[in-house]
């Protein structure tokens, strides 16, 4: 059962970090939000400073745990930043007008409505991320590439035996990325 649960976990493990941090972001989002309400602060400056609290913890959530981008200069982390805090107000834009138009215009249930828009929000937020926020570069493939060239190296002059199957081998390979994860 648990060999079964890890192998899933591991062939989908992006996606089940997403929703894990996804998850731990709305905490932040609650904690923050019901504190600034208790402190009696204006609705919408609170709403503000939720917003930029948990969109920052899903920020370096996403880039550190999720994703695993390595990116160390500050250019490559600024332009990432602006580029997930752009993706974060497009698709509140866009949670916005569809909440308006279905609700509003067209008369449909709020909360149905409140679970399609997340729904959406969620899936447009991980693909916008995946694919363009921290999407793999050029250098990172070549270092891939790279590491591969040496584990075949290190197998042909002896110092990875043991493995009979390529998938022995993955697995034994995957172990040692997964040490440095949560």
């Amino acid at each position: 059962m648990y060999e079964k649960l890890h192998t899933l976990y591991k062939k989908h493990r992006e996606v089940v970090m997403y929703i894990f941090f996804g998850g731990l972001t709305t905490l932040v989002y609650f904690v923050v939000r019901f504190s600034l309400y208790s402190l009696g602060m204006d609705l919408n400056i609170a709403q503000i400073i939720t917003w930029i609290c948990s969109v920052t913890f899903a920020f370096f959530a996403n880039k550190i745990f999720v994703f695993r981008n390595k990116s160390a200069n500050l250019f490559d982390w600024l332009k990432q930043g602006g580029q997930f805090y752009g993706a974060r107000l497009t698709t509140l834009g866009i949670e916005l007008l569809f909440m308006n138009l279905t609700v509003k215009v067209i008369g449909l249930s709020e909360a149905s409505m409140i679970i399609a828009v997340q729904v959406f929000t969620l899936t447009g937020n991980y693909l916008i991320s995946k694919f363009w926020v921290f999407k793999k570069k050029k250098d990172d493939l070549l270092e891939a590439i790279q590491e591969t060239e040496q584990i075949i190296e290190e197998i042909k002059s002896g110092k990875r035996e043991g493995y009979k199957t390529i998938a022995e081998l993955n697995a034994a390979l995957d172990a040692e990325d997964e040490e440095g994860e949560i």
